[in-house]
């Protein structure tokens, strides 16, 4: 399995994330994190969210999203590529 973005790092804390059209939905997979995120959709054409037992929903430009520490989750692909800032909080509240 390949990681199915580029990443720029911004700073110690946040990254941006370029999710590509063209990415293999076999490497979009279910996962959970080590820490609580902070998600900023920056650009979106046709890309969805979905957190464990729950409906997926469309992600939009300007959306935030909060991914607790240890929750499952996933990006679903859409047509063009999703462009995603995430805030790291290493300290969970």
């Amino acid at each position: 399995m390949m990681v199915p973005y580029i990443e720029t790092v911004i700073n110690e804390r946040t990254v941006k994330r370029t999710f590509s059209g063209d990415s293999d939905v076999n490497d979009l997979v279910w996962h959970r994190d080590n820490e609580t995120r902070l998600v900023e959709i920056l650009y979106s054409d046709g890309w969805h969210f979905q957190y464990d037992d729950e409906f997926p929903f469309l992600l939009l430009e300007g959306m935030m999203l909060k991914i607790k520490k240890g929750v499952f989750h996933r990006v679903i692909k859409g047509y063009d590529c999703g462009k995603l800032e995430i805030k790291i909080h290493r300290f969970d509240t």
